[in-house]
C-alpha cells in the first residue's frame, strides 16, 4: 500500500491569486502613500527655508554684518549671501516642491497678469527693520506653505495659508 505524500509548497493558481490580491490593495493604497509623501517633502522644504531665513537673522544680529537672501523661483534654490565666502549658505528644494511666490511684489497692477523676476533679492542689515519677506511653496499636488518673515521679531514661521489665500493678494 502506497501512502500519498503531503503537498508541499504551493500551486501556481494559489500564487496567482496572493499576487492578484497585493495588485489591487498597492493600487488602493498607492495614491494616498504618494500624497503623504509630497505632503512631508513640503513641510520638510518649509522648514528647511525657515530655518536658513533664521540662521541669517541670527548671522546678522549676532555679528552686526548685513546679509543677502537670494530667491531663484525659477532655480526652485534659496541662498544667503554674507561677508565672508564662509558666510554663503545654498538651499536647493525638495524635488517636486517650487517657489509659487515671492511677496512683497516688486510691481502689482490690477489684474495680477504682470510676471514677476525669478530672481528676488533681500539684504537684512544690522540695526535696522526686518523686511516683510512671504516666501509661498508649493507641491504637484497645488499643496501650499508659506514662509513669513515677521517684520517685528524678525522670526520666521511656516504657516499653512487658507484657501483661496494665493501668492497673489
Amino acid at each position: 500500500m502506497r501512502r500519498r505524500r503531503a503537498q508541499q509548497g504551493i500551486t501556481l493558481l494559489e500564487m496567482l491569486i496572493a499576487l492578484a490580491l497585493i495588485g489591487i490593495m498597492s493600487s488602493i493604497v498607492w495614491p494616498a502613500a504618494s500624497s503623504a509623501l509630497d505632503g512631508i517633502r513640503l513641510r520638510s522644504s518649509a522648514d528647511s527655508v525657515a530655518s536658513l531665513l533664521a540662521q541669517a537673522g541670527l548671522r546678522v544680529e549676532r555679528r552686526q554684518q548685513p546679509v543677502e537672501i537670494v530667491i531663484d523661483s525659477e532655480k526652485n534654490r534659496l541662498e544667503t549671501i554674507g561677508v565672508s565666502v564662509a558666510d554663503r549658505r545654498e538651499l536647493e528644494l525638495e524635488p517636486g516642491i517650487r517657489v509659487a511666490g515671492v511677496e512683497p511684489r516688486l510691481w502689482a497692477d490690477e489684474s495680477g497678469d504682470e510676471e514677476q523676476p525669478a530672481e528676488r533679492r533681500f539684504v537684512l542689515m544690522p540695526g535696522s527693520g526686518w523686511p516683510a519677506i512671504r516666501i509661498e511653496l508649493a507641491n504637484p499636488r497645488n499643496a501650499r506653505r508659506v514662509v513669513r518673515l515677521d517684520p517685528i521679531t524678525g522670526a520666521p514661521e511656516v504657516q499653512i495659508p487658507r484657501e483661496g489665500e494665493g501668492g497673489r493678494r
